[in-house]
């Protein structure tokens, strides 16, 4: 295997680089413009660890002292793209340039990875939330309330007012919807009415 030496004792693999720069326009300019990083700032391009490189991939951002602790607490694949600065605390990660490379890191592995791990501070997206379906359109909005219906109230007993309400509330709606319109409240003595809706 072809080996690109980077810094006095790393060596990355000649496909690391290239799956680092892969869909970019100019890969020899990519590769280049990685070599010439700094050591900690090119592990961040290289690919997701896998479970039993784990410790490669913290070798390469220059953290191995911290793969007994990444083990220990059943940190796999699985786990690493949702870890939080939180969680680097409680592995004892102590420094926080320390923290802020392994953050950074992970944050590459969850562009790579995408929406395929979710996080667990967020709340999973719905089906209808991934469908744009929104629209413009001209709606009518309509009110329409019973002419001297607070006179009506002082000379009838609240059951013939309530019959009275609720017959004009009938045709107030048979109208509507037989016009397109859509009956959206009916509020005492008034009807709240949509045209154009849904």
């Amino acid at each position: 295997m072809e080996e690109c030496g980077i810094g006095p004792t790393r060596a990355y693999s000649w496909p690391d680089l290239m799956s680092a720069v892969r869909g970019k326009k100019d890969s020899l300019r990519s590769v280049r413009t990685i070599l010439s990083r700094p050591h900690s700032d090119i592990a961040r391009y290289l690919p997701a660890p896998a479970m039993d490189d784990l410790g490669g991939w913290l070798r390469r951002l220059g953290l191995e002292q911290y793969e007994a602790a990444f083990r220990e607490n059943k940190i796999d694949d699985t786990v690493l793209p949702s870890l939080t600065a939180e969680d680097l605390k409680e592995l004892g990660v102590g420094s926080v340039g320390h923290r802020r490379k392994l953050l950074d890191a992970i944050a590459a592995l969850r562009a790579e990875v995408g929406a395929s791990t979710p996080r667990p501070d967020v709340p999973p997206a719905t089906v209808n939330a991934t469908k744009d379906t929104a629209e413009r359109r001209q709606l009518t909005v309509m009110f329409a309330d019973l002419v001297g219906s607070t006179a009506l109230s002082a000379r009838l007993d609240p059951e013939e007012l309530r019959e009275i309400i609720g017959a004009y509330h009938g045709r107030c709606a048979e109208v509507i919807t037989g016009s397109g319109g859509f009956v959206a409240k009916y509020l005492g003595d008034g009807v709240l009415a949509y045209f154009g809706y849904p």
